[in-house]
């Protein structure tokens, strides 16, 4: 590590908020439980271990089989930025055509592997509408551009949130008699996605991308954004994963 790593370490906003937490629990005398607790907490949220045990924990082991020609790999929606697409419409410097990608668009990228390899004949793929923006036209157009045929990528239903992927994809796969299915998301997303089809009598086999969420190394002990991100997403699949198991949808 040379001068400007330990000068990026150093300016970083949280943890000039780490060190300083950790010099006041020194110097108060009243309340000093709280802030050493308060501490703690910030350290754990705020770095990248409590995501990598989370994810250990949480994670789906694929059951993807590369000797499977699959009828369909059902690719699940949020593989680009919608309020990207809303905010710089007609904007001149952005190219027709352009995909915008972010993390999860390994997910369409696992999809489109899976047909140009023939592991898979068809992508299925949820009519995402947010505002006045449908990704799956996107989706398609960027798939079609990447050697997938249009007969191949097959928008079904009109879908929100995970639960309506799973309904409308139980019904379509029934209507073209699909069989053998895989089902691609996001390591983080998987547990509750897979519980989500096996609820509509689906039982697809697993690949997960994103799978270097979590990783351990050196910085996984500093805080960083990156980090509270990561574990933002760990308390959401939590929460999400009991309500939605209360309301019947697991």
């Amino acid at each position: 590590m040379d001068i400007q790593d330990i000068a990026k370490v150093l300016i970083h906003p949280l943890i000039q908020v780490q060190i300083g937490l950790a010099a006041l629990s020194f110097i108060i005398k009243r309340g000093k439980a709280f802030v050493i607790i308060l501490t703690v907490y910030f350290y754990i949220v705020s770095t990248g271990v409590m995501g990598y045990v989370f994810l250990k924990f949480w994670e789906v082991t694929d059951s993807y089989k590369a000797t499977t020609a699959y009828d369909a790999v059902i690719v699940l929606a949020g593989t680009t930025d919608a309020d990207w697409y809303i905010d710089h419409k007609g904007d001149p410097f952005v190219p027709d055509g352009l995909f915008y990608t972010i993390d999860t668009t390994e997910r369409i990228l696992a999809g489109i592997h899976m047909l140009k390899t023939g592991h898979a004949k068809h992508i299925l793929y949820g009519k995402w509408t947010y505002k006045e923006f449908d990704e799956s036209r996107i989706v398609m157009d960027f798939a079609l551009k990447n050697g997938v045929k249009p007969e191949q990528f097959l928008i079904y239903g009109d879908v929100i949130r995970t639960t309506d992927e799973a309904k409308q994809a139980a019904i379509y796969v029934k209507k073209l008699k699909f069989n053998n299915l895989l089902l691609v998301t996001s390591k983080s997303h998987m547990r509750r996605a897979l519980d989500m089809f096996k609820k509509q009598g689906l039982v697809p086999d697993t690949f997960s991308v994103n799978k270097d969420m979590g990783r351990i190394n050196l910085r996984s002990f500093l805080p960083t954004l990156t980090a509270v991100s990561l574990n933002y997403q760990c308390f959401y699949e939590i929460i999400a994963y009991i309500s939605y198991y209360f309301t019947g949808y697991l």
